[in-house]
């Protein structure tokens, strides 16, 4: 595989033959965004428990990779018992 960067900032791909498709163009930033610039990605809900693994969700980007896959877990659990709680305060006794 062959790449080349032309002026409008994309990479132009050339797939060797083997039956791969061939890629025509990928965008790349010539810079990183301003992690200040950012808004957040989620608004509170109201919820405690739902604000906080939303919370530590949005924190994941911080955290050491090899962390990643335990914090979706435990986010994950977390909202799956809060689901499971309202689901069963909902169901007539």
């Amino acid at each position: 595989m062959t790449f080349e960067v032309n002026d409008e900032a994309t990479v132009v791909a050339d797939v060797e033959a083997n039956g791969s498709e061939q890629v025509d163009e990928i965008l790349v930033l010539d810079e990183a965004p301003d992690p200040q610039a950012t808004l957040p990605v989620w608004e509170p809900t109201g919820n405690a428990a739902v604000d906080a693994a939303l919370e530590e969700l949005h924190a994941v980007a911080q955290s050491d990779l090899g962390e990643h896959a335990e914090i979706y877990e435990r986010v994950q659990q977390s909202l799956r018992a809060t689901l499971d709680g309202l689901a069963a305060d909902d169901d007539p006794a």
